[in-house]
C-alpha cells in the first residue's frame, strides 16, 4: 500500500526516523481520538483526497494544534 511504500522509503533514506503508517480511516480514527496528532513531531497525509486534507488543516487549525503537515 501507499502508507506502507512512503514508510519503507523514509525508513531506508532516514534510518534514525520513527515512523507509523496509519492503516485505518484517518478521519475516524482522529475524531475517536485513537491517533493524537500533537503526539507526532510531523504528519505525513498521502491519502489523494483533497477533501479530507481540506478537513484535516481545518481539524489541526481549530484545535490550534503544532505539529506540522505534510500533504503528499
Amino acid at each position: 500500500s501507499k502508507c506502507d511504500a512512503l514508510a519503507n522509503y523514509i525508513k531506508r533514506n532516514i534510518p534514525d526516523a520513527s515512523i507509523k503508517p496509519l492503516k485505518e480511516k484517518a478521519d475516524e480514527a482522529i475524531l475517536e481520538e485513537d491517533l493524537e496528532l500533537d503526539e507526532y513531531d510531523m504528519v505525513i497525509s498521502a491519502v489523494g483526497n483533497h477533501n479530507f486534507n481540506r478537513w484535516l488543516n481545518e481539524y489541526v487549525m481549530s484545535k490550534q494544534l503544532k505539529v506540522p503537515i505534510i500533504y503528499a
